[in-house]
């Protein structure tokens, strides 16, 4: 059993519903009662509102192309890099949600952020991070 558990820089949120429960139910299921999670997460009011629908830059070599848009609940991005080509798909949970999501896997939401240097969460804030304790 641990004491603590992170999931850092958008880790979470790739699998369907079904298995976004499966993950947290397993980060609780090896937490000891009274270890802690930290989530860092989309803040989901401000993707929305900042959304930077094309972007390019360059790595090396390669000049990456990249396009999001906010689709059924997920942010999809399909990412382009000379001849290679593929999709990133992450889901958009709000604070209430991820909250629920939690107690329902018996961790309670002790902390709310809006960055990694726990500044205050707000809608304009650019991270959601959750702190939680295993029940």
């Amino acid at each position: 059993m641990f004491a603590h558990a992170q999931s850092l820089f958008t880790s979470f949120g790739y699998f369907d519903a079904a298995g976004d429960r499966a993950q947290i139910t397993e980060i609780r299921r090896v937490l000891r009662t009274g270890g802690t999670f930290v989530l860092d997460f989309l803040n989901r009011a401000s993707v929305e509102a900042t959304l930077v629908a094309e972007s390019e830059r360059r790595v090396g070599d390669c000049v990456v192309r990249e396009r999001r848009r906010i689709r059924a609940g997920r942010v999809e991005k399909e990412v382009e890099c000379g001849n290679e080509r593929w999709t990133e798909s992450v889901r958009l949970y709000g604070r209430d949600e991820l909250s629920l999501l939690f107690a329902t896997a018996g961790l309670l939401v002790t902390a709310t952020h809006g960055d990694l240097a726990g500044g205050e969460w707000s809608d304009s804030a650019p991270r959601l991070v959750l702190t939680a304790v295993a029940q």
